[in-house]
């Protein structure tokens, strides 16, 4: 297995990052910032933001979105995140290789679970220019409890030399809101909890566990010759396997059986059985169990 980027020490994380905002350790709602001008609305739900060859280097980030006690999550917020490709180019009208035909590639919605929790992967954004100086690298986030305002913010990440230059970045208030990353297996990953302005008492927001377990498990390319990769969210610590399963049922492959900590994962599956044999053409279920949730997905091989 081929971890993207995995938040490795989860939940034991400095004060600072669990209060994303204000800055100074204290308890505090995640503070603004701009929506910019590249903002596109209805991006698909899905966790793998990035194609498998979108150039740059792989980016994870997971994180818990609670009320403004710190300590409450908020389970069913939607988390709404677009970012610059490596290039820094926005793909809002169609402009950005190599991928210029897809206008909601490195966008991307998704659902805190019943743990507030979230994890997405795409690439970290390039900088651009910006007037007389570029922007940080940055990562746009809107984040919706369904029955309070809307948060737009961004993201920014330590060591960028356009931190102190840039008008926004620079702001004491968005102090909260520069995380570090940390290399795992050549990707980068990093942890963002969002604290939203909601008393604990109105953070029960209607949960829709199938909604959020929508798109939660992605393949590409499919339909599929060779092989193809399984990208999957896992947003509480918890076993996981994953099979392949012909359309009778059967299970052709164990792809995976291990505990897996919150981020986000590939595996690929070369279209052999457990002996190795390479296996016919035609349609597949990948089955991925977390704890007591299962979900399914089709996957055509076409030779």
């Amino acid at each position: 297995m081929r971890t993207i980027a995995l938040a490795a020490g989860f939940g034991v994380l400095v004060p600072r990052v669990l209060r994303a905002g204000s800055g100074s350790g204290a308890c505090a709602p995640t503070t603004p910032d701009i929506e910019g001008p590249f903002y596109l609305g209805g991006s698909p739900f899905q966790v793998a933001l990035a194609k498998q060859d979108e150039p740059g280097e792989s980016l994870s980030i997971s994180g818990i979105v609670y009320a403004n006690d710190c300590t409450t999550p908020i389970a069913g917020a939607v988390v709404d995140v677009w970012g610059a490709n490596n290039d820094g180019c926005y793909n809002n009208n169609n402009e950005c290789s190599p991928h210029g035909d897809d206008r909601f590639n490195l966008r991307g919605r998704m659902l805190t679970n019943q743990q507030g929790a979230y994890a997405f992967s795409s690439v970290k954004p390039g900088r651009y220019l910006n007037g007389a100086t570029y922007r940080p690298s940055h990562l746009h986030f809107k984040i919706n409890a369904p029955g309070h305002p809307i948060v737009t913010t961004q993201l920014y990440f330590e060591g960028d030399p356009y931190i102190p230059v840039d008008q926004w970045a620079s702001d004491p208030a968005s102090a909260g809101r520069i995380i570090p990353l940390t290399a795992n297996n050549g990707a980068l990953a990093g942890v963002f909890n969002i604290t939203l302005d909601v008393p604990p008492g109105e953070s029960g927001i209607p949960y829709n566990q199938d909604a959020a377990r929508a798109l939660t498990m992605q393949c590409s390319p499919n339909p599929f010759r060779g092989d193809t990769v399984i990208t999957y969210a896992v947003q509480t610590a918890d076993r996981v396997d994953i099979g392949i399963h012909d359309i009778t049922g059967r299970r052709v492959r164990a792809l995976v059986s291990s505990v897996h900590g919150i981020g986000i994962y590939n595996e690929r599956w070369d279209a052999r059985d457990d002996a190795g044999r390479q296996v016919p053409s035609g349609i597949y279920i990948c089955r991925l169990q977390s704890g007591s949730c299962v979900e399914t997905m089709q996957i055509v091989l076409a030779k």
